[in-house]
């Protein structure tokens, strides 16, 4: 009979062992799952926002935003025929900065 309490009291303690141990993985686990879910969330914010920048980004280089201020704020004017590219020989350049 005692070594049957003997039995019975050491399951016991391995029992409740397991059960503590079981509590603290299951509270991690909730810990763990409820830091997935904010990061998920600031990872979901980042996204928007990055969106909302590459929209803002896109609008602001538009060639037609740069035509319009260039025009109106800056008093520039769109040429009516294609630029003229003088090339200069650098020998001459060089003869100029001499005299």
């Amino acid at each position: 009979m005692k070594n049957y309490r003997a039995y019975l009291a050491g399951f016991m303690i391995f029992f409740v062992i397991l059960i503590v141990f079981f509590g603290i993985n299951a509270v991690d686990i909730r810990n763990l799952n409820k830091k997935i879910d904010e990061r998920t969330r600031e990872l979901e914010v980042l996204i928007n926002e990055n969106k909302e920048l590459r929209t803002r980004y896109e609008s602001l280089v538009s060639r037609e935003r740069i035509v319009r201020i260039a025009t109106a704020q800056l008093g520039m004017t769109i040429p009516d025929e294609g630029a003229v590219v003088i090339e200069i020989p650098a020998e001459k350049l060089r003869n100029e900065e001499e005299n």
